[in-house]
């Protein structure tokens, strides 16, 4: 018996070249729906929030509440990079676990910080696209600062003049001219002309060994706003 042996064709470049594009088009069509899905973002809440106190002008960061503070907050829907028309949604906030305010289109509210102590803001957009959309945003509070400013960082001086300020951060006030600023040097106050200055002029020619300065911010309204600040130099 004879055998003959079968071989198979040879591959030619046309075969390959149909292989090739059959795979792509199958992975194409397994592949495209995950790709999408993926590069499609989700729709997310953003929430904004300002603190109606006061800061110096030329404070860069964020104002911060203290306790009474008037808080204002704003919420957008972004859905595929668009901001998305909230007016016919019902939209829940709460303040540390408690109700605070809803509404149809309610994208705005305002409350008062009650105590000193970080506060959590829960915001909720009900049955957007069949689900609640909800975000948690924590607003740290603070108690006033005044901050004094000094033209150097040498706690020695000689006899000279310099001019010296008292920066108040966090008071509940909207101006600075809604705050009183007292002045005393070495535990002696300054001239009524210089009551309620924020900077004044310092003379230490007639002043040996140390210069003892403070300033004290109240706040008018909130007779518990009433920061003193003291700070020391040595004269040569």
């Amino acid at each position: 018996m004879r055998l003959v042996k079968i071989e198979a064709p040879p591959k030619t470049r046309q075969n390959l070249t149909l292989s090739w594009a059959a795979t792509i088009i199958i992975s194409f069509f397994i592949l495209a729906p995950i790709i999408a899905n993926a590069q499609t973002p989700k729709p997310e809440l953003m929430v904004t929030w300002e603190a109606k106190n006061y800061a110096p002008p030329n404070y860069i960061g964020r104002t911060l509440p203290t306790m009474h503070t008037t808080v204002q907050m704003g919420l957008n829907l972004i859905d595929n990079n668009k901001i998305i028309d909230l007016s016919k949604s019902e939209i829940f906030w709460l303040l540390n676990g408690n109700h605070l305010e809803k509404g149809i289109g309610q994208t705005k509210f305002s409350f008062r910080v009650p105590r000193f102590e970080n506060q959590k803001i829960d915001v909720t957009v009900s049955n957007y696209k069949n689900s609640n959309l909800s975000k948690l945003v924590i607003i740290p509070s603070i108690e006033p600062e005044v901050i004094i400013d000094v033209p150097t960082n040498n706690q020695i001086l000689g006899k000279t003049t310099f001019r010296i300020g008292a920066l108040p951060y966090f008071f509940n006030v909207r101006f600075l001219k809604d705050l009183t600023i007292n002045w005393q040097v070495n535990d002696f106050s300054l001239e009524r002309s210089a009551d309620r200055a924020q900077y004044v002029d310092i003379d230490t020619r007639d002043i040996s060994s140390v210069v003892s300065i403070s300033a004290r911010v109240r706040n008018n309204s909130a007779l518990l706003e009433d920061i003193t600040r003291k700070i020391n130099f040595i004269v040569e």
